[in-house]
């Protein structure tokens, strides 16, 4: 069971799979398939060990916003002039939402609950690297773009490329930003996780993220590492002790790069080349910044433009009908928003509904309210509402891991007699 989770966990956003091979209706991404297995290997080892299941008030609270939010996503369907799409997109929502919350609510009173969320996330970061490696060698001609065909595309591995020279690697995830996202959520699970050799884990997983070349991404991870650095200075008083090994090998690197610029003249115009476009990549007068600009006054302008339609939006997944001149022919074109695009499409109280999932726990400053926090900034600029990763992480700051539970060790012997701890408030 403990293998289940963990494939769950790196598999989390792995759309890069298509267990159909894209001869189906719907893309079959490993979420879609391991979540009912991991829910329903937690029901079979609760009802064969007699487990006591205990939902936290917390877990409660978040399932009836949640709940509240999805009616009203619901409600703004019926004023959609594209009904059929808005269905379809509010089943996919409560399929992610829910199915997160199950799986989370399924694990976090395991006697283990800790390390199987850790192993999880380094199997993740694991196989984002393995990913990484095969999007440049099929970058290089030297792995098939699709496989195992164009035809039957089980695994695809076309890199996204910026400005045509800098390859954006975002591991098993097709876009990018989403790619970010999701490393954000490993590295603050590994952060907060079991204190022992988290650096190396740490530091990749950085690096990886450099590597998406996302700014909403590298917005939300400085957020959440900003974040938790001010809960550690608040609760401990001190700073974090970086171990001397890893501030030897960034001050090597430093070293080692300054020197190959300063002599040859060659590495210098190969950075001079490499930086230039990587420099308007993150400038704000980027294309695509101004863009998003655009996208997020035209959102507030269609969620203001009548009382109607601040109540209750234009219909949930349906922004690509009023986005043509921005996204010609494109049926998922949105307002690149969390935020303002559920605000244009269902309306303020949906709004309201997400601003309270997302105030709550850092609020409560529950254990996991930086990865909160960073979710929150990433939605800023990014629709991120019907993404596994998003809801995945809102869960794990609501409810947090509960390892005093009542869960026998399972791997006891079957006939011996479960622990039932006695119950509290």
């Amino acid at each position: 069971m403990s293998l289940l989770i963990s494939c769950w966990f790196a598999l989390l956003a792995a759309d890069r799979i298509d267990l159909l091979g894209g001869t189906g209706p719907i893309v079959l991404t490993p979420f879609l398939l391991l979540t009912p297995l991991v829910v329903a290997g937690a029901l079979w080892q609760r009802l064969r060990y007699r487990i006591v299941f205990r939902i936290p008030p917390s877990a409660g609270v978040f399932a009836l916003l949640l709940l509240a939010l999805v009616t009203l996503v619901l409600i703004s369907v019926f004023v959609s002039n594209d009904v059929t799409r808005s269905a379809t997109r509010v089943s996919q929502l409560i399929i992610i939402s829910f199915g997160a919350l199950a799986v989370w609510l399924s694990i976090r009173d395991r006697h283990d609950a800790q390390a199987v969320v850790v192993r999880g996330a380094r199997a993740g970061v694991l196989l984002f690297a393995a990913f990484n490696i095969a999007q440049l060698a099929a970058l290089a001609a030297l792995l098939p773009g699709h496989w195992p065909s164009s035809q039957l595309s089980l695994v695809s591995l076309v890199p996204d490329v910026y400005a045509g020279l800098i390859p954006r690697l975002s591991g098993p995830v097709v876009d990018s930003n989403r790619g970010g996202l999701v490393l954000v959520l490993y590295g603050m699970l590994l952060a907060t996780g079991l204190r022992v050799n988290r650096w190396p884990w740490l530091a990749g997983t950085a690096v990886m993220l450099l590597l998406t070349l996302s700014r909403s991404s590298l917005l939300a991870g400085a957020t959440g590492l900003l974040v938790l650095l001010v809960r550690h200075v608040r609760q401990r008083g001190g700073l974090i002790q970086i171990p001397p090994a890893l501030l030897v090998a960034v001050a090597t690197s430093v070293i080692v790069t300054t020197g190959a610029l300063l002599v040859s003249p060659a590495v210098r115009a190969v950075g001079a080349r490499a930086v230039q476009p990587l420099g308007q990549r993150f400038a704000v007068t980027e294309g695509s910044s101004r863009d998003h600009l655009r996208l997020l006054q035209r959102g507030l302008s269609t969620a203001t433009r009548s009382v109607p339609a601040t109540l209750h939006g234009i219909g949930y997944g349906s922004s690509h009908l009023v986005l043509q001149d921005f996204f010609p022919g494109d049926r998922y074109g949105n307002f690149h928003s969390v935020y303002v695009g559920l605000f244009a499409e269902s309306g303020i109280f949906a709004l309201l509904a997400l601003l309270l999932l997302m105030a709550l726990p850092v609020v409560r400053d529950a254990p996991l309210a930086p990865l909160v926090c960073a979710v929150a900034v990433f939605g800023v600029f990014y629709g991120a509402l019907a993404e596994p990763t998003f809801w995945t992480a809102l869960v794990a700051g609501w409810i947090p891991l509960d390892e005093t539970s009542s869960r026998p060790n399972i791997t006891s012997s079957p006939t011996a007699t479960p622990r039932i701890a006695p119950s509290s408030n």
